[in-house]
């Protein structure tokens, strides 16, 4: 049984392959959440654990753990459930629904801005796969032109 440690995005990821991973690994860590109903609402780097656990700073910035990414021997996973909402396993995941005002809860530059419009509710599923592109955005759109990065990344008003 792994110990799991914080800092996933530490140290940087070398190549587009490690990149690649870490996103299937929470892609597949959201599908089996929606699968079971489980709307997840505070998806953000803080929430994501790696199978290598260091109590030292300076471990999980250093070579152990690059070598580990390398080698492909690092998942990762979700965890904080504390804003998760479970619905009936009989419900579709389209007929899920939230007061738009429960979207409001997590930290403006980590939410899509897809209930700013006025809307009284919202699918939690499809807010989950927004709070996820905009986490792997922050994290890994990369451009040498900052005028093409969205205005709303800029600022933090996701």
């Amino acid at each position: 049984m792994p110990r799991w440690g914080v800092y996933p995005l530490s140290p940087s990821f070398r190549d587009v392959q490690e990149v690649l991973y870490f996103i299937h690994c929470l892609l597949k860590a959201l599908n089996y959440l929606h699968t079971h109903r489980i709307a997840h609402a505070d998806l953000k780097e803080d929430n994501v654990l790696v199978n290598q656990f260091t109590g030292f700073s300076e471990d999980f910035r250093g070579s152990n753990r690059t070598t580990l990414r390398s080698q492909g021997c690092l998942t990762y996973a979700l965890f904080d459930f504390s804003l998760a909402t479970m619905f009936p396993s009989s419900t579709s995941l389209t007929e899920c629904r939230l007061p738009s005002s429960l979207s409001f809860r997590n930290y403006p530059p980590q939410r899509p801005s897809d209930t700013l419009q006025g809307e009284l509710d919202y699918n939690p599923f499809a807010f989950d796969v927004g709070m996820l592109g905009v986490f792997f955005c922050r994290n890994f759109q990369a451009s040498d032109d900052p005028s093409s990065i969205p205005w709303s990344l800029k600022e933090g008003f996701i």
